[in-house]
C-alpha cells in the first residue's frame, strides 16, 4: 500500500486508523467510501448510487479498473451527518480535497485528500555586499563597470505540504551562483555552469529533495554590473533593482494561486556617475607631479600625504568631486632648504678683534631645527658678545683638539613663495697678538644634530693679519699719513697698511722704506694703487756694492739682476760661485 509521504503524528496516525479499515471495508464490499466536503460537485453521487452504478458497470466489466475509472470521472461527494452503516463518518473540514491513489491487493480506488495543502512559496532577496572594483572599503554604491553586488536569495515553504523536487529559481540579472543551502546544509555546485543569464534555472541540475514545512534553500548570487546596467541606471532613477522567482515545475500546481513566489530587491543599489579630478603634487612650491583619476559623484577625492624626502604641509582646491572638470586639488609638500653664510672683518693687525655674522637662511617650506657649529683657529672667544638677531645668545664652548667649537642650536621658521627665513648669529672673537702677516680662516657648519656627522651646509672666512701693526692716537678722518716700512718686496704687506689707512679716512701720502728690492710686480702693485715710495736703499746698490768690496764676483751682479727681475726664470742659475 501506498500513501502520501508524511512523517505521521497522532492525528496522522488516526487518519491512517480510519484508511486502513475503509480500505478494508472496500476491499470486502467492494463499495467505494466517500470522503465528506463542503463543496458540493455537480457531478456529486451517494453512496446507493455509486453501488448501482458500480453494479451496472459489472454487467460491462467486472474488473476492479472500471470501478476506479467511473472514481477518476466523478469526485464524490456526501453531505454531512452520514450515517456509519456502510460509511466512515470523518471531521467536518473547510477544506478542498484532491484525489490521492490507493492500492491494496488487487484493488485499486482514489480517495479524496486535503488539496488545500499545497505548497506555498515565499521568496526573499537580499543584498548583502558590495565589491568595489578599486578596493574601496564597506562600498555602498557602484560607479563603474566591474563592481559587483552580492545577493543572498531564501526560498521557503510556507505551508504544511511537502514541495516536489522541481523548484525552479530564476532571476531577472546575469548573475553567478557561489553558493547553494538546503535546510542549511551547502550543496556541491562544482559541476555546476555557475555563469547563469537572466531568466536561467539558478537551481537547474540541483537535487532539492523537496522543501518540507519552513525548509528552505538559500543561494548566494554575485551580479558584475556591466556598461548597459549603469546607462540604464543613470538614465532612471539611479538604482539597479532585480527579481527574484521561484516556481514549481510540476503539471499539478502550474497556474495555481501561492505556488509561485517572487521578490524584487526592494530598496536596490545605488549608483553614481564618475567624475574625473586632478591632483597637482608641489615640492617647495615647484610643481613635481600631476595625476588625473576618476571617482564617484560625492567622493572624497584621493591623495597621498607622503612624497620621499618631504613633508605634508596642506591642500588646497576642491577635495569632493561634484561634477566633471574643474575638480583640482593642490596638494603641497616641503622640506628644509638650509643654506648658510659667514663673514667676517677682512684685515687686522695682530691681536685685534674680528667680528664675524653667520647668517642662517631657509628657502624650504618647513621650518626646522638645526645646529650651528664654528671652530674658532687662531682666535679666542669673547665672552658674552654673542647675538641672535639682536638678542643674546651664548654659544656652547667646547674644545676641539686645541681650539674652541662654539655651537648654537636655532629654530628657523619655514620659508615660502615669495619670502626666506633666515637667522642672524653675531660675535666677536680676539686674534693671537703673535699672527703677523698670517691668514685667519674659519668655517661655519649646518647640522641636523651636535651629533651628527652629516654638514647640510658650510661657509668659510678669511681674515688677514697685517705684517705690521698700525696704530695712531687721537687720529682725525683726513688727516695725511705716511707709511713707513723695512723692506718691499712684493708691496702685499704695506699695501694692505694703505688700505686699512684709506678705509678709515687717512690721506696716504707715499711710502717710506729702509730698502725695497725693485722687484716688477711690487713695481706694478705700488703703481695699480697710487702709491708712491720712497727707499733709502735697493737691490741694484746693494748687489753693486758686494761686487766692488769683493763679496760676490762681479760677473754674478748680472745673474742676481736678472733673478730680481724674473724669479720663475730659472736661466740665471749656473756660471761662476
Amino acid at each position: 500500500m501506498a500513501i502520501y509521504k508524511k512523517k505521521p503524528n497522532k492525528k496522522i496516525a488516526i487518519m491512517l486508523m480510519l484508511a486502513t479499515i475503509s480500505i478494508l471495508m472496500i476491499a470486502t464490499t467492494q463499495r467505494v467510501i466517500p470522503i465528506q466536503s463542503e463543496q458540493i460537485k455537480e457531478k456529486a453521487l451517494t453512496i446507493s448510487e455509486l453501488e448501482q452504478k458500480t453494479q451496472s458497470g459489472n454487467n460491462q466489466s467486472t474488473t476492479n479498473e472500471q470501478t476506479v475509472e467511473n472514481l477518476e470521472e466523478n469526485k464524490i461527494i456526501q453531505t454531512q451527518n452520514v450515517e456509519r452503516t456502510k460509511k466512515i463518518k470523518t471531521k467536518k473540514v473547510n477544506k478542498e480535497w484532491r484525489l490521492m491513489e490507493i492500492k491494496a491487493k488487487n484493488f485499486a480506488t482514489k480517495l479524496y485528500v486535503d488539496k488545500s495543502k499545497k505548497p506555498n512559496l515565499d521568496v526573499t532577496k537580499t543584498r548583502t555586499s558590495i565589491e568595489d572594483k578599486d578596493k574601496a572599503e564597506n562600498p555602498q554604491f557602484v560607479d563603474q563597470e566591474g563592481d559587483v553586488i552580492n545577493y543572498s536569495i531564501v526560498i521557503t515553504n510556507k505551508s504544511k505540504a511537502k514541495t516536489s523536487e522541481n523548484i525552479k529559481l530564476t532571476d531577472d540579472h546575469d548573475v553567478v551562483v557561489t553558493e547553494v543551502k538546503i535546510a542549511g546544509k551547502t550543496i556541491d555546485i562544482n559541476n555546476r555552469n555557475n555563469n547563469i543569464k537572466a531568466g536561467d534555472d539558478l537551481l537547474e541540475g540541483l537535487t532539492t529533495k523537496g522543501l518540507k514545512t519552513n525548509e528552505t534553500i538559500e543561494i548566494q548570487v554575485k551580479y558584475t554590473v556591466n556598461k548597459e546596467d549603469l546607462a540604464t541606471a543613470l538614465a532612471g532613477d539611479k538604482k539597479i533593482i532585480n527579481t527574484a522567482t521561484a516556481t514549481l515545475e510540476d503539471e499539478e500546481y502550474i497556474g495555481k494561486d501561492n505556488v509561485n513566489g517572487e521578490n524584487k530587491d526592494k530598496e536596490g543599489t545605488d549608483v553614481k556617475n564618475r567624475y574625473s579630478y586632478t591632483v597637482n603634487y608641489y615640492e617647495n612650491g615647484e610643481l613635481a607631479e600631476t595625476t588625473s583619476e576618476e571617482a564617484a559623484e560625492g567622493a572624497d577625492i584621493k591623495y597621498s600625504e607622503t612624497r620621499e624626502g618631504f613633508e605634508f604641509i596642506k591642500t588646497e582646491g576642491d577635495k569632493v568631486v561634484t561634477s566633471t572638470g574643474g575638480n583640482i586639488l593642490n596638494v603641497y609638500f616641503g622640506k628644509p632648504e638650509i643654506t648658510v653664510q659667514k663673514t667676517g672683518t677682512k684685515t687686522i693687525n695682530a691681536g685685534n678683534e674680528i667680528e664675524y655674522t653667520i647668517t642662517v637662511k631657509n628657502s624650504g617650506y618647513i621650518s626646522a631645527n638645526r645646529v650651528i657649529e664654528d671652530e674658532l683657529k687662531g682666535t679666542k672667544y669673547i665672552e658674552n658678545s654673542a647675538t641672535i638677531d639682536n638678542q643674546k645668545a651664548e654659544p656652547e664652548i667646547s674644545q676641539k683638539d686645541t681650539n674652541q667649537l662654539l655651537s648654537w642650536n636655532i629654530e628657523i621658521g619655514a620659508g615660502s613663495e615669495n619670502q626666506v627665513a633666515q637667522k642672524t648669529i653675531k660675535y666677536r672673537v680676539k686674534s693671537e697678538n703673535n699672527a703677523f702677516g698670517e691668514k685667519i680662516e674659519n668655517t661655519a657648519e649646518v647640522k641636523i644634530s651636535k651629533d651628527s656627522k652629516e654638514i647640510e651646509d658650510s661657509s668659510t672666512t678669511a681674515t688677514n693679519v697685517n705684517e705690521i701693526n698700525v696704530e695712531y692716537n687721537e687720529y682725525k678722518e683726513g688727516q695725511k699719513v705716511v707709511v713707513v716700512e723695512d723692506l718691499i718686496s712684493t708691496g702685499g704687506s704695506v699695501l694692505d697698511v694703505v688700505s686699512v689707512l684709506r678705509e678709515a679716512g687717512a690721506e696716504v701720502l707715499g711710502v717710506a722704506s729702509i730698502f725695497t728690492y725693485g722687484m716688477q710686480k711690487g713695481l706694478d702693485r705700488l703703481a695699480a694703487a697710487n702709491v708712491k715710495n720712497h727707499s733709502l736703499t735697493n737691490f741694484d746698490v746693494i748687489a753693486d756694492v758686494a761686487a766692488k768690496q769683493n763679496y760676490i764676483h762681479p760677473e754674478d751682479v748680472a745673474r742676481l739682476i736678472q733673478f730680481r727681475n724674473d724669479p720663475s726664470d730659472e736661466s740665471w742659475i749656473g756660471g761662476k760661485n
